[in-house]
């Protein structure tokens, strides 16, 4: 009779530590795979997976905040009505934009905007998600290429322009957020410096620009100096940089490297980074779980982005010798299943001028949060 009493005793037990455990499962499941459940969900999936307990919250908060690039779409004079594409769940937002009516906009980084009014002169940097703005000097800025090197409200930020000049010069316009005026550095033009139509790209304090025939103009804002580099194609075959590779190039920095990719399709992209020791291009096979997002105007770099496949080249435009078709939506290639993946309808021929720009890390604005058409 002792012997069954301690039978049923020890069964309760094992169901009682059974349902313990069963319990303790949706708890204690390891982080790095709620982390990668949790990575693929959109915004809304993620709010619902914080409310489950607080430990699923503390891994979903941090991914929260990495919002994907979003695709701005406008005319070439806005007329305040933007349309944001969101790669990471197919969704677009209409936004009506008051300030940026009659403006051009020139560049994007960390969520703000250089924009421009050729009539009036005016300059400024603009925020679309909160609507700051920091107000630049009066210039009538025409310069052929525009970049700022970080967030406006930064004291370290630096805005620039280049254009070459009829006599051989190459002229760098400098101004920061709050000064009065634009200083204008002359530089003389040895090589016939051609200026692609590629915004610079800042990188470890350096703005690097791209000219027709791959070569890097570099300027560095702390000397004050303009230096040249044709730094040549390492471990690639000659005929597989073909001249006219460099009409379809992009410049980005990821984790403080420049790279460049030569995006013409169908063929497979082109990755190039810069070995700043040696000045060569040396190939790229791999981008280390990172996605590259390119537009002339803005290119960006992210990883670990919820909804957005690691390892893959997102474009709003497919060029090739025949036609450059210009998207509502964008085409990616995934660099590990070796092919482009479509995107949505296309503009044509047109380009309603497009540039990727990303949204505040933390909470997205209301607007953004709220619903897509």
């Amino acid at each position: 009779m002792e012997d069954v009493a301690t039978s049923s005793l020890l069964s309760v037990q094992e169901k009682e530590q059974q349902g313990a455990e069963m319990t303790r499962s949706w708890a204690d499941l390891p982080k790095d795979l709620l982390e990668r459940i949790v990575s693929q969900f959109s915004l809304d999936g993620n709010i619902l997976f914080s409310a489950v307990c607080k430990r699923w919250q503390s891994v979903a908060l941090p991914l929260r905040r990495l919002q994907s690039p979003l695709l701005m779409s406008f005319s070439r004079i806005s007329l305040g009505k933007c349309t944001f594409f969101d790669p990471s769940d197919g969704n677009s937002y209409e936004r009506c934009i008051p300030y940026l009516k009659t403006k051009t906009i020139r560049y994007s980084k960390h969520g703000w905007l250089l924009v421009c009014n050729s009539a009036s002169g005016e300059n400024s940097l603009f925020n679309p998600f909160s609507c700051e703005r920091v107000e630049l000097p009066f210039s009538y800025l025409d310069a052929r290429i525009v970049a700022f090197s970080s967030e406006p409200t930064s004291p370290s930020c630096i805005v620039i322009g280049v254009k070459t000049f009829v006599e051989g010069y190459i002229i760098v316009m400098t101004c920061r957020p709050g000064a009065k005026e634009w200083r204008s550095h002359f530089f003389r033009d040895k090589v016939q410096f051609r200026m692609a139509w590629i915004s610079p790209v800042f990188c470890d304090g350096l703005f690097y620009c791209l000219d027709e025939n791959g070569r890097l103009g570099v300027y560095d804002p702390k000397l004050n100096t303009w230096t040249v580099i044709s730094p040549p194609v390492n471990d690639l075959p000659e005929e597989v940089m073909p001249k006219y590779c460099w009409s379809f190039q992009y410049l980005v920095e990821s984790r403080g490297k420049l790279l460049m990719v030569v995006l013409f399709y169908p063929d497979e992209p082109i990755i190039l980074e810069l070995d700043r020791s040696k000045n060569v291009w040396t190939s790229v096979k791999s981008l280390d779980n990172r996605t590259l997002f390119l537009s002339p105007s803005a290119s960006i770099s992210t990883s670990c982005v919820p909804g957005i496949k690691p390892d893959c080249v997102y474009s709003h435009r497919i060029t090739n010798f025949s036609d450059e078709v210009y998207m509502k939506g964008c085409l990616h290639y995934s660099l590990d299943q070796g092919r482009y993946h479509p995107g949505d309808n296309c503009y044509g021929r047109v380009d309603p001028h497009n540039m990727w720009i990303q949204p505040p890390h933390e909470a997205p604005p209301p607007w953004l949060a709220g619903k897509s058409y």
